[in-house]
């Protein structure tokens, strides 16, 4: 079974609020408080390598489809 594709992962993680991107980064430990000062694109960037290597695509998948279905 193939993962989510980070393509798609991240065109709907930029249609998220800043707030809501960051509370998803900080949950999954791929950001912490401290380096909120960093541009979001380089930022997240480096986030999504992150998770990639931890092989946590599919909890970020879950974690951004958990808020697409809040709104």
């Amino acid at each position: 079974m193939q993962g989510p594709s980070p393509r798609n992962l991240i065109f709907r993680f930029w249609d998220l609020s800043i707030a809501e991107r960051r509370d998803i980064m900080l949950k999954l430990d791929l950001i912490d408080v401290a380096e909120l000062r960093v541009p979001e694109p380089e930022l997240y960037k480096k986030a999504f390598k992150l998770a990639a290597t931890r092989g946590l695509l599919a909890d970020l998948a879950s974690e951004i489809e958990r808020v697409e279905n809040s709104h």
